[in-house]
């Protein structure tokens, strides 16, 4: 989990909204990568040798229960120095994971996060849902990395441990002597995600002791 505490793979909308970005890159490339200058906008305040992450802003995260917008899927395309303050901004392209295009986000690397984690329950209910797996899968395995809705507002904190729960579907009962014609399941415990970055709304979790495959729309419990 090392990367995504460095490089998050998810932004928050106050990460995006009003973020320094990509206005061009020198030259007049489409793309840039290492050794390229790019210029960049709303870094007035930024000092020369300070180090950005560049990220490629990607598809919308919406909390499935009430349809809000809590950030987005965020693409880390590579690392940028500041040479020169100014409207533009300077900045040369020091490492690269792909290529930097026109409107990429610019963040300021943060310090090196505490890793240590203590597993341990919420003291208190929490009931959310995955909303989104890195990777854009839709089946998640033992430590995969899942998104779900609920976050510091909802008392979750780096250490705190779910439990993930499918939901049981309504089948036919077709016996002869059948109470009635459909049943509804119970909601089956399908394994653990423990949190190790929390946002606001939303948190990053790992999955833990996966008993059977975990989908997006799986909700998860306090313990």
């Amino acid at each position: 989990i090392a990367a995504f505490m460095q490089r998050p793979a998810v932004l928050t909308r106050d990460q995006v909204e009003g973020a320094p970005y990509v206005a061009h890159a020198r030259d007049h490339r489409l793309i840039a990568s290492v050794g390229n200058d790019i210029y960049a906008r709303r870094l007035a305040d930024g000092a020369v040798g300070n180090p950005y992450s560049i990220y490629h802003v990607g598809d919308e995260l919406k909390d499935p229960e009430d349809g809000d917008l809590l950030g987005y899927q965020g693409l880390f395309t590579g690392e940028a120095d500041l040479n020169r303050v100014g409207d533009p901004a300077k900045l040369g392209v020091v490492d690269s994971a792909r290529e930097t295009l026109e409107a990429d986000t610019l963040l300021q690397l943060p310090p090196d996060p505490k890793m240590d984690f203590v597993p341990r329950p919420r003291g208190t209910n929490v009931d959310g849902t995955i909303m989104s797996v890195i990777d854009d899968r839709t089946v998640v395995a033992d430590y995969d990395v899942v998104i779900i809705n609920r976050g510091s507002k909802h008392g979750l904190e780096p250490g705190h441990v779910l439990e993930v729960w499918e939901a049981g579907e309504e089948v036919r009962d077709i016996t002869p002597n059948r109470e009635s014609s459909k049943v509804q399941l119970p909601d089956e415990r399908n394994g653990l995600a423990m949190i190790f970055k929390a946002y606001d709304r939303m948190s990053y979790g790992l999955m833990w002791q996966s008993d059977r495959e975990v989908h997006v729309g799986d909700a998860v419990r306090s313990p």
